[in-house]
């Protein structure tokens, strides 16, 4: 159910019989007097219902795995790709690797509409926090700040479609250098900051955990190199 471009309220679904069908009408206008109700409904028996999500179940997980294989070629393209680029001197190589490039990058939004299409909203969820985290450059200033906005608008609105009992674990690091106990409040402060933006953004407080877990996870000990731990990175409680 839901109200359509024009204003109406729109039904859409199937139901096992006639019968089902004429006593839904009767009860969805004594329920919404005064509205004008559009309805999209089928009348299928129960059966052929169940053989419908079977079969629709079946093609989802085959246009998956599909999905799946041609991104790992995709992938494998793109580095070949990469590396002709790099490596060749001839003007029209070099042009047609930039047009193969771009029908790449193409093929990749769309393999990703796909993904999208096929997906729970905690399925995006969980796949927006394995590949997502929030840089900062000192103390709690973001390094990236349109960056940093776009991607908690965006987790916020895939939170939003979630499921409710669905918390975020906000967890903050900073580089290796300093005094440790300076730096442990410093990564729960990002922490802070992260969920103060995603609770403006309309994502419930309760929905949110603060941790800070200092220098754990250390991605390098090289000193030049440290500002990747300056970042917050998000967990999935389940």
């Amino acid at each position: 159910m839901e109200i359509n471009e024009a204003g109406h309220v729109q039904i859409t679904g199937m139901v096992p019989n006639n019968t089902t069908l004429n006593t839904l009408r009767t009860k969805i206008t004594q329920v919404l007097p005064g509205y004008t109700i559009k309805y999209q409904i089928i009348a299928l028996p129960w059966h052929e219902i169940t053989q419908i999500r079977t079969d629709l179940d079946a093609t989802q997980e085959k246009t998956a795995q599909i999905s799946s294989e041609l991104l790992a070629h995709t992938i494998k393209l793109q580095n070949i790709i990469n590396t002709l680029t790099k490596t060749t001197t001839n003007p029209q190589l070099a042009a047609s690797l930039n047009t193969l490039q771009q029908v790449q990058a193409s093929l990749m939004q769309r393999l990703t509409s796909i993904e999208d299409e096929l997906m729970s909203p905690t399925q995006l969820l969980l796949r927006w926090i394995n590949y997502n985290s929030i840089s900062f450059k000192q103390n709690t200033a973001f390094a990236y700040p349109e960056q940093a906005q776009i991607k908690l608008k965006t987790l916020a609105n895939l939170l939003a479609k979630a499921p409710q009992q669905l918390r975020i674990k906000v967890v903050g690091y900073t580089d290796i250098l300093g005094n440790n106990s300076l730096n442990q409040w410093l990564a729960l402060q990002r922490s802070l900051v992260v969920i103060e933006h995603l609770t403006r953004l309309g994502v419930p407080r309760k929905r949110l955990l603060s941790i800070g877990k200092y220098t754990e996870h250390i991605i390098t000990k090289d000193p030049i190199e440290t500002t990747h731990h300056r970042r917050i990175k998000f967990e999935l409680i389940q």
